[in-house]
Parts: C-alpha cells; structure tokens; sequence
C-alpha cells in the first residue's frame, strides 16, 4: 500500500477535482432544462456529464495499469489483485474490461 497509494491518489486527487468542479456547472445546467420542460435535454447533459467521468477515469486506470507494475517490481511485490481478477475472470469466463 505504501509504495502505490502516493501514486494512485495523487491521479485521482486530480480527478476527483475536477469532476466536483464540473458536476456543479451540468447540475445547473440540467436544472435550468428542467425549470423550462427540458427533461430530455437534462438527462442527456447529465449523461455526458457521466460519460466523460467515465472515459477520463477508464483512461486513468489504463495508465495506471501500464506503470504500475513497474512499481511493483521495485517494490518487490510480484502479485498484484488485478492478476488475481483476470486469474478469477478467465476461470469464470467473465469479461474484465481492463487491459
């Protein structure tokens, strides 16, 4: 946890940033659609909203993914929970949507 935490947190203290800086600007956005009988127009603004938190934090993890191990080896740890999730997946035969 040590030798990962600095560098998982400090990606996501970014993140998570900028999603609450965001989150206010599409809630007023979809509040105002809604005040002028713009239900649908709302829902697709807080779609997008919800979109694009997940495609940064997909990027995100993928980036993780490619330099964590390296970490890891300097570290000494050989084993990782993701080995474990695709090890369970592949047996289970459920997709894991990580590289």
């Amino acid at each position: 946890y040590q030798a990962l935490a600095p560098a998982v947190q400090a990606v996501f203290a970014l993140t998570e940033d900028w999603q609450m800086k965001r989150q206010q600007t599409y809630e007023a956005k979809a509040l105002r659609l809604i005040e002028t009988g713009r239900t649908a127009e709302a829902v697709n603004a807080l779609q997008q909203f919800v979109g694009e938190n997940c495609a940064r934090v997909e990027g995100e993890y993928k980036m993780l993914n490619r330099g964590l191990p390296e970490t890891l080896k300097t570290v000494g740890i050989k084993y990782l929970f993701l080995d474990y999730l695709r090890e369970w997946t592949a047996k289970k035969g459920v997709p894991l949507p990580v590289e």
